[in-house]
């Protein structure tokens, strides 16, 4: 059975029902829908989209995100740090609204917290990667960063 959400996707995309399969062949079916979405721009796209309650949303940049219509509507971000922008709590009630402290972390300021106490890895992987450039770790030292 096909969901009435892909079934409209599956129209919008100009197919019909059979000719997209939703439980046969998922790499057919993920090189029909790229072919057919890599024949329009993003924004035709979302013309088409717009007005068909389908299961299709745009891919959109951190920036292009706080500008989309939807999130500028809902308020969906909040500009914190001068120009960075941060997603608002979600969801939001009305009893017992979120809070946020709007302090982000510079970047690369938690870098080795995160890489040895969440995935475990070794202060010396820490340093190869931070040498290979793949993780920037930036104001704390590897012995103040390890203590936390």
């Amino acid at each position: 059975m096909v969901t009435q959400c892909l079934y409209d996707a599956v129209l919008g995309l100009g197919l019909q029902p059979e000719d997209a399969p939703q439980f046969h062949d998922w790499s057919a079916l993920r090189d029909k829908f790229s072919k057919i979405f890599a024949s329009k721009t993003q924004a035709e796209w979302c013309s088409v989209f717009d007005s068909i309650d389908a299961c299709v949303t745009p891919v959109l940049t951190t920036d292009e995100a706080v500008q989309h219509p939807h999130n500028t509507h809902r308020a969906a971000f909040e500009a914190v740090a001068g120009d960075r922008n941060m997603p608002k709590a979600a969801p939001r009630l009305s009893e017992t609204p979120a809070s946020s402290n709007n302090i982000l972390p510079d970047v690369g300021e938690n870098s080795v917290y995160i890489l040895t106490n969440l995935c475990r890895y070794s202060l010396a992987e820490c340093q190869a990667l931070i040498d290979e450039g793949v993780v920037v770790q930036a104001k704390e030292s590897f012995a103040a960063t390890s203590r936390l």
